[in-house]
């Protein structure tokens, strides 16, 4: 994204314009004939752990570290423009640091109601992950994905979608895709959220590129679905996640042969 202010005649001209390089072949300009400021709006996340334990042989032991910190901003150019970029630090012991965990430019399509295209590093919409836990569903542990991905994404009333391209951490093509489906509608007093969801790479989750071999290996796509009901203060979440076929034995090994990882989950939820 390029943002500068052009000073011409004494006049103040704020010109704004994105360009999203996809071999070179797409540009896409918005330019406001006055000057004006973004709307920023701030967000920030501030986590301290304390805990204490004892062992069965009587020993004990505490500590306080801070656990995490983000610090979010988004800017808000006009109805069409946004961009956002959140800031992350885990207590990860002597490997901690302050990374950019999203960054991400918005832009809106009025020719396509409903429809906006995302561009830049953030977490592929490749499941729901809903939860009320303080820790992490299993579905979100396995499936979860932060690339830098182009994402044509449509709202409605009723229904909504994604559809996303990336290379992944290791690859040099554009050949990773995704696709996700989801329907709201009301089931007599329960509000429901059904959804579906493909990655043509699973082993580019986050869990996943954390083993050298599956990095390494060939491709196996993955399968999301999802389903959340809603009535009154009560919740009810349910995911499945489950490889499209089995890694190589070299890759991924589960009693001898190559894993076809799956998860699954349910959780009832009163607020």
């Amino acid at each position: 994204m390029k943002s500068e202010i052009i000073m011409r005649g004494g006049q103040n001209k704020l010109a704004r314009g994105v360009a999203l390089a996809l071999g070179g072949a797409l540009a896409v300009t918005v330019t406001s004939a006055q000057a004006q400021m973004p709307e920023l709006t701030w967000s920030g996340l501030l986590e301290i752990e304390a805990n204490w334990a004892e062992d069965y042989e009587g020993g004990s032991g505490s500590d306080l570290n801070l656990a995490t910190v983000e610090l979010g901003l988004e800017a808000r150019f006009n109805e069409l423009l946004s961009a956002r970029v959140l800031l992350l630090y885990e207590d990860d012991g002597e490997d901690s640091e302050v990374e950019v965990d999203e960054a991400v430019i918005s832009l809106g399509l009025p020719a396509m109601p409903g429809a906006y295209l995302e561009v830049g590093r953030q977490y592929v919409p490749f499941g729901r992950f809903e939860t009320a836990l303080v820790s992490d569903p299993l579905a979100l542990e396995l499936a979860e994905t932060r690339e830098t991905a182009a994402l044509l994404g449509w709202e409605s009333d009723q229904f909504y979608g994604a559809a996303w391209v990336f290379s992944g951490d290791t690859r040099d093509n554009l050949n990773g895709v995704g696709l996700n489906l989801g329907m709201l509608f009301d089931a007599g007093p329960v509000e429901m959220d059904l959804g579906v969801a493909y990655t043509s790479t699973l082993g580019d989750s986050d869990t996943l590129q954390e083993v050298d071999a599956v990095v390494e290996g060939k491709r196996v796509g993955g399968y999301n679905a999802y389903v959340t009901a809603v009535h009154g203060p009560f919740t009810l979440a349910a995911e499945y996640v489950v490889a499209e076929k089995r890694f190589d034995a070299g890759q991924l090994e589960f009693n001898g042969k190559g894993a076809r990882p799956s998860v699954w989950g349910v959780e009832l939820a009163w607020e």
